[in-house]
């Protein structure tokens, strides 16, 4: 049973954490840690919450950027703690709801069921070029 971790620059975690909240609601196996007061402040509030909560189950650590410093700091730390985890680079929040609602199988297939997940939500707004009919005449048509 995995447990979901999320760290970004600024608030990005506690933001995706918000967001996840409202979808499917509190769980305790999902914490955010904000990096809003440089790399060692992010890397000691990762270490303590990885303590804090570690079962052994293992962690899925998502971060806002591939490479980026949550990411590079995140990795630092399992290897540190000697923790079982996995550290995603580029989340989206499609990822963090599927790992959520898949944190009672293992690590390795939440982890699997959160990227198909992910990169399955990925797309564009395909807008036709076709012109609009003149918009002042009706506007109680809306969009």
């Amino acid at each position: 049973m995995a447990q979901i971790l999320i760290s970004g620059h600024g608030n990005f975690a506690s933001g995706m954490l918000s967001a996840a909240q409202l979808i499917i609601g509190r769980s305790a196996k999902i914490e955010a840690v904000d990096f809003v007061n440089g790399p060692e402040k992010l890397k000691k509030d990762l270490a303590e919450t990885i303590e804090r909560l570690n079962d052994g189950s293992g962690f899925i650590i998502f971060t806002d950027l591939l490479g980026a410093t949550p990411f590079q700091t995140a990795v630092v730390v399992i290897k540190e703690t000697g923790v079982k985890a996995r550290v995603v680079g580029g989340t989206n929040l499609s990822m963090i709801l599927a790992a959520a609602i898949n944190t009672g199988k293992v690590l390795e297939e939440t982890l699997s069921l959160s990227l198909q997940e992910g990169k399955q939500f990925i797309d564009y707004y395909r807008y036709s070029e076709e012109k609009i009919q003149n918009r002042s005449e009706s506007s109680e048509e809306g969009i």
